[in-house]
């Protein structure tokens, strides 16, 4: 008789901890199938960033002049850029279909 109650009590431990692990799959179903929040996409980017710093400190080791070259060619053009951005900006410059630069001149005041 006792052996007959902990088993009938067991099973109803076990088919309630499975009722329960079913409600924690479906709900992790339910988050797979929710779109991507802006948390986790940049969670994603600033994986993906870390990644490439990763890579480039391997190969830093390997070849630290490769690395510095690359830095330096990434800042110079960006300082270049910027540099020209704000000369247009401040020549109120502009370029045409061309690719031509001027400055657009207001000829009354001439």
């Amino acid at each position: 008789m006792k052996h007959s109650t902990i088993a009938l009590f067991t099973s109803k431990l076990e088919d309630e901890a499975e009722s329960d692990d079913y409600e924690d799959n479906k709900d992790e179903d339910e988050d797979e199938d929710a779109p991507p929040t802006l948390i986790m996409i940049l969670i994603s980017v600033m994986n993906v960033i870390q990644e490439m710093l990763m890579q480039m400190l391997q190969i830093s080791q390997i070849c630290p002049f490769i690395v510095i070259m690359k830095l330096i060619h990434f800042y110079f053009f960006a300082v270049v850029r910027m540099m020209f951005a704000l000369w247009i900006y401040e020549h109120e410059a502009y370029i045409d279909e061309g690719g031509m630069c001027g400055i657009q001149m207001d000829i009354t005041s001439i």
